[in-house]
Order: structure tokens, then C-alpha cells, then sequence
């Protein structure tokens, strides 16, 4: 499990934290499944299905197991 919350890359905030699934944490935001860049669900707005802004590869909820 990750110990502190990630920063977006985008804008630098550090994510909040959200539910935790079984031994899964859930940040609010999205990782990159190719480049592992991360965006907070500020940045990411309400399209968080949308591709990477940098590599325009699929993204997935930040989990902290992504990360």
C-alpha cells in the first residue's frame, strides 16, 4: 500500500485519498497504464475515461497498486 498520497503531475496537488477497496487504497485521480503519469480528478475534470494528456495512452484509477 502506498504511504503517502501521490502528486499530480499536471498541477502538483498532492491526491486526496478515497475509499479503500479490500487491502486497496483509491486516490482520486488517474494513472497512465503506459507512461505512469498521474492526474488528479481536478485536472482530469468529470472525463477521467479520457487518454493521457502526454502520451495519450488508457488510464486507470489510481490505485495505489498502479502506482
Amino acid at each position: 500500500m502506498a504511504s503517502k498520497n501521490p502528486t499530480c503531475n499536471s498541477c502538483g496537488r498532492k491526491l486526496d485519498q478515497g475509499p479503500a477497496i479490500g487491502s486497496r487504497t483509491l486516490f482520486m485521480g488517474v494513472v497512465c497504464a503506459f507512461c505512469k503519469k498521474i492526474e488528479c480528478s481536478q485536472c482530469k475534470v468529470s472525463n477521467n475515461t479520457a487518454p493521457c494528456k502526454w502520451c495519450r495512452g488508457e488510464v486507470r484509477p489510481a490505485y495505489d497498486t498502479y502506482l
